[in-house]
């Protein structure tokens, strides 16, 4: 099922590992973001949705950062990118409460999405950089799959944190959104072992 060879890789299997903590993180915060804004602020579904667009709009960064990351290599964006991230996240631990305040939320969910861009599909590049063609397939395979189960593994971290969603109150998402910090930072720090490209 696995060549074993391919996670000796060190590009490999730095990549991978960082990735395991953005996606079970990203997911915690999209399952968590829509009910937060519902049920705590009593926003609509479709304004909740939107608010989400935003973030994902500022991912598209990912076009040009992408580019540089070819160019100038994979660490720094995946350190940098999750440092961003995680900070959008301490952003909203302290602006944002129980009362719907928009201009609280705007910073933190710009920045999030921002570094969100830096080191959501960057990190499949980084992890397949190198790779041999013969091994390209098994190891893109590799990687698709562990994002998958630790996505999977982040819904289920916001529901047994937010537990009873009529229940669930602001300490509850600040917990979540400290969870997503925390993921995205290990994964920053995580990526300082990605080998430096030679000049």
């Amino acid at each position: 099922l696995l060549r074993l060879g391919t996670l000796r890789r060190r590009s490999f299997t730095v990549a991978t590992a960082s990735q395991l903590f953005t996606q079970l993180t990203i997911f915690t915060w999209f399952f968590s973001i829509p009910l937060f804004l519902q049920d705590e602020w009593g926003w609509s579904p479709s304004r909740s949705g939107w608010v989400i667009t935003i973030a994902m709009l500022a991912a598209c960064n990912s076009v040009f950062v992408g580019s540089y990351a070819d160019r100038r290599g994979y660490r720094s964006v995946l350190v940098s990118g999750g440092l961003c991230t995680g900070a959008g996240m301490v952003l909203w631990l302290f602006m944002l409460g129980s009362k719907p305040n928009w201009w609280a939320m705007l910073p933190g969910l710009v920045v999030f999405g921002w570094g969100t861009g830096m080191v959501g599909m960057t990190s499949t590049a980084a992890a397949l950089d190198g790779v041999p063609a013969g091994e390209l397939a098994m190891a893109n395979a590799t990687h698709q799959t562990a994002r998958r189960l630790m996505q999977t593994l982040g819904t289920a971290v916001a529901v047994a944190v937010l537990g009873n969603r009529g229940a669930a109150d602001a300490d509850r998402f600040r917990l979540v959104w400290a969870i997503v910090a925390c993921g995205y930072v290990l994964s920053a720090i995580i990526a300082i072992g990605y080998p430096r490209r030679a000049r």
